[in-house]
């Protein structure tokens, strides 16, 4: 089952396993998309692919984890339907290549982490053209210092921002130096 979801993953392009052949998008340094899964469905007719159970994506050194994933296509120019999602669209194109990925929907126990950086929430997209992820659902994110909730958290992963709606902040105070023998206070 393994080998069947790593194979149509690869033909995303921009989805890649462990033991797929890693592709590098032109114009995306970061590289590839990884996704894994317990198991995959793809919707020819909708033009979509769902992911089941313990998923995580994975793209730079972004990495998302969610109970499901829904990757969400671009219609083919024609408005038609691929033959097959493993072949071209029948014009030499390939219709699951990155650029036509619109979004991709993560539902249940989602959880965001970029760099030293950790959002939650029930619900995130993750929008490809403005390269964001959007956050509901009692969204949470922290770091070292503080943490933060709000009622929509969008993450700008190009600029490593954050924009937080309703916010609420806590910011926690620096942590003492631990004690050398020099500054020790006797009990």
């Amino acid at each position: 089952m393994r080998r069947g979801v790593a194979a149509v993953v690869v033909v995303l392009a921009w989805v890649a396993t462990a033991t797929a052949e890693s592709l590098t998008a032109p114009g995306h340094p970061e590289g590839p998309m990884a996704i894994t899964s317990h198991s995959m469905t793809m919707k020819n007719l909708d033009h979509r692919v769902i992911f089941d159970r313990e998923v995580v994506v994975k793209k730079g050194d972004m990495d998302l984890r969610a109970d499901q994933v829904e990757v969400i296509l671009a219609a083919p120019p024609n408005g038609g339907v691929p033959a097959s999602p493993f072949l071209s669209a029948g014009d030499g194109t390939n219709q699951l290549a990155e650029g036509n990925v619109e979004r991709i929907e993560a539902t249940g126990h989602v959880k965001v982490m970029q760099g030293g950086k950790t959002a939650t929430a029930d619900h995130a997209t993750y929008h490809r053209v403005e390269e964001t992820v959007v956050l509901t659902g009692q969204p949470e994110t922290w770091e070292d210092g503080y943490r933060i909730q709000g009622s929509r958290i969008t993450i700008l992963l190009k600029e490593q921002r954050s924009v937080v709606e309703e916010s609420h902040v806590v910011i926690y105070p620096e942590q003492a130096p631990p004690a050398s023998p020099a500054n020790a206070v006797e009990r």
